[in-house]
């Protein structure tokens, strides 16, 4: 696969990746998984305490009650 960037005046970096063996896509699901795992429980809680406040904040608004 092939990524530039390119603008008017500027040419940005070009990069070139080689496609991955067997052994690293596996490696690389393993990692994602890994990750998820760790980081789903974390982004829910905050997801749900952001989205808490935005709903809360809707009661406050004039017109009709949601």
């Amino acid at each position: 696969m092939f990524w530039a960037c390119f603008s008017y005046d500027k040419k940005g970096p070009c990069y070139c990746w080689t496609p991955e063996t067997k052994k690293e896509k596996e490696a690389a699901v393993k990692k994602i998984k890994k990750l998820n795992q760790e980081l789903e429980p974390i982004m829910k809680e905050q997801w749900e305490l952001e989205n808490g406040l935005q709903r809360l904040g809707l009661r406050t608004k004039p017109g009709l009650q949601p």
